[in-house]
């Protein structure tokens, strides 16, 4: 989180903090189609750039630009975050994540198992 200057802060600062997204105040747990179709006419229509068209080395690595294009445009308007989240930056996370495999889970109990971002 960037901290905005101050009197007490002059130069601002960046600073974390823990479990901040942990909290959901609508006590929601998961979206419905009809917010689903909403979200896409809303946010992925106006996904006009895809992220880099390389595969990077995998043979699924373009398989999932246009929804990297639209979350990532999803989330930027959103958060309005001063520096938007870039779409090659998550294209790069899926690949060492996960290789572009939806199958590969996140294990918390065993750090060796594979990890998935998908």
């Amino acid at each position: 989180m960037h901290v905005p200057p101050s009197k007490k802060n002059p130069a601002g600062s960046v600073t974390s903090r823990k479990e901040h997204c942990a909290r959901n105040p609508t006590g929601k747990d998961q979206l419905y189609p009809d917010e689903i179709l909403e979200m896409t006419d809303r946010h992925f229509s106006k996904a006009t750039e895809l992220p880099c068209p390389f595969n990077l080395g995998f043979s699924k690595g373009n398989d999932y630009d246009l929804l990297i294009a639209g979350w990532t445009q999803y989330w930027n308007e959103i958060l309005k975050s001063e520096i938007p989240l870039g779409k090659n930056l998550v294209k790069a996370l899926i690949a060492s994540e996960s290789g572009f495999d939806p199958k590969i889970l996140a294990n918390k109990k065993d750090s060796n198992s594979a990890r998935g971002l998908m």
